[in-house]
């Protein structure tokens, strides 16, 4: 299987069994940067990074084991046959590792899957009915809705 086969099959297995998670799922295409040396500085300039995993899911969760403890997301890594991870993507895992973020990376599909239904699988990091109506009013001034219309 090659490597864009896995990743077409993990995100279609995400967008089915875990729709909530897959909303906020998302590939960085940094293959797009390599096209010509303007577009890399153009790419360069508004924030591309070498490195970046393949899959990023922006959903908070409670560690099993320290339910006080989050986890800021979800970044898989997927690699085709023995192909590993390059140096800038294991540096970007450890990153995002250090800033709380469950991040790792397989070569196998049936690892994936186990690891994308064991992070849905940890509670939400917060219960939204519990948020303070003074901090839910303050977002939704900043919301993108009201960026869209002007009304800040």
């Amino acid at each position: 299987m090659s490597e864009d086969e896995l990743q077409r099959t993990v995100v279609e297995y995400i967008a089915l069994a875990y729709p909530q998670l897959w909303a906020v799922t998302f590939h960085s295409p940094s293959g797009l940067a390599a096209r010509s040396r303007t577009q890399v500085k153009r790419f360069l300039g508004l924030g591309f990074k070498a490195g970046v995993p393949d899959l990023l899911m922006l959903s908070m969760r409670r560690c099993q084991d320290e339910p006080a403890r989050f986890w800021g997301g979800f970044a898989l890594e997927l690699k085709a046959g023995r192909n590993k991870p390059t140096e800038r993507q294991f540096a970007f895992l450890e990153a995002l590792q250090a800033n709380g973020y469950c991040a790792a990376w397989t070569a196998d599909l049936d690892a994936a899957l186990s690891m994308i239904a064991a992070y849905a699988a940890l509670p939400a990091a917060y219960d939204s009915a519990r948020v303070p109506a003074d901090a839910v009013q303050t977002l939704r001034r900043f919301s993108y809705r009201s960026a869209l219309t002007g009304s800040v």
